[in-house]
């Protein structure tokens, strides 16, 4: 079985989303264009991702996170 998802990158001026589905990376990509932050971007992209992608990915699933702040220090969730 093949399932094709469409373009999974879309692109802002200041940022990028990327996630297996387009309509979830366009979800994130506008969380960040009305001035959300790149976590914010990140709830948006896996809450869609559990409607567009649920045989794959759900929003009670892991994640690893690398998180760089504009202050300069660096988390790992």
């Amino acid at each position: 079985m093949e399932i094709t998802t469409g373009r999974p990158v879309t692109m802002a001026p200041h940022g990028m989303v990327t996630s297996p589905h387009s309509i979830a990376s366009a979800a994130g990509v506008d969380v960040l264009r009305a001035g959300g932050s790149a976590i914010d971007a990140a709830i948006s992209t896996a809450a869609v991702l559990g409607v567009v992608y649920p045989h794959m990915t759900g929003v009670g699933g892991d994640a690893f996170w690398l998180i760089h702040d504009g202050g300069g220090s660096v988390n790992l969730f």
